[in-house]
C-alpha cells in the first residue's frame, strides 16, 4: 500500500506525463488547418494577458511574479499549488537546449474571450490549454491574472 508522499509522488508523475502529451504546440512545422477551424479560432480573441515569472524562495516557497513589473502576485508554500508547481516545472524542463535555457523571456497567460486559458513559452513555442485540465486547476492560473488586474 503507498504512504500519502507514495500516492503524492505518483500523482504528479502522472501529471509531468499528460502535461508533456499535452502540449499543443510542438518544435515541427504547423499541420494544415481548414478553413472552418481558421474561422473559428478568428472570433475568438485575447481578453486579457500576462507575463509571468517565478522565483525559488528559501524554505520551498514559489513566487509567481508580474513578468512586466515585478510585482508579486501570488506566493505558494511548498504544500501548496501542485498543479501549478507542476506546470511551471515542465514548462522550465521543456527548454532544452542552452539558447532556450537562458531566454529570459516570462511565460505568458493568456484568457481567451471563450473563456479557455493558455500558458505559453515564448522561448519554445510550447502552449498549454490550462482548461483541459479542470476548471479548478484552470481557476488556480485565472486568480493570477486577477490579482493582476486588480493591481
Amino acid at each position: 500500500m503507498l504512504s500519502g508522499l507514495g500516492v503524492l509522488v505518483v500523482a504528479l508523475g502522472a501529471g509531468v506525463y499528460y502535461l508533456g502529451a499535452s502540449a499543443t504546440a510542438t518544435r515541427s512545422a504547423p499541420a494544415q488547418i481548414d478553413a472552418a477551424t481558421q474561422s473559428e479560432a478568428a472570433q475568438v480573441t485575447a481578453v486579457q494577458t500576462l507575463d509571468l515569472r517565478t522565483e525559488d524562495r528559501p524554505g520551498g516557497y514559489l513566487a509567481v511574479l508580474n513578468g512586466a513589473n515585478g510585482q508579486v502576485l501570488q506566493v505558494l508554500s511548498p504544500s501548496e499549488g501542485g498543479f501549478m508547481r507542476t506546470v511551471i516545472r515542465i514548462i522550465a524542463l521543456d527548454r532544452r537546449t542552452e539558447a532556450e535555457k537562458n531566454d529570459p523571456s516570462p511565460l505568458r497567460l493568456t484568457r481567451w474571450s471563450n473563456g479557455s486559458l493558455t500558458l505559453e513559452d515564448p522561448a519554445t513555442g510550447l502552449r498549454y490549454e490550462l482548461n483541459a485540465f479542470g476548471s479548478t486547476n484552470a481557476a488556480a492560473f485565472g486568480r493570477l491574472l486577477d490579482a493582476a488586474r486588480d493591481s
